[in-house]
């Protein structure tokens, strides 16, 4: 279970509306990242046949933020 900050709150807030859309701002292992991926989860789960994708500039970087986290 993922404790959110009050911040992280609000950005799940603006994640779950209607906006096209969002930057989030905030510095680095802010959990930015790591709440957009949970956010997609979550829809991914509420839509069964849905397809997302996740990806980042450089390999290296999707490895470090995305799968090893």
């Amino acid at each position: 279970m993922m404790i959110l900050t009050s911040k992280q709150r609000e950005a799940r807030g603006v994640l779950n509306s209607m906006a096209r859309h969002i930057l989030l701002d905030g510095g680095s292992r802010s959990g930015k990242t790591k709440l957009i991926v949970r956010n997609i989860v979550h829809r991914a789960i509420k839509a069964p046949r849905s397809r997302h994708l996740i990806t980042r500039y450089r390999f290296v970087h999707c490895k470090q933020a995305i799968a090893l986290d």
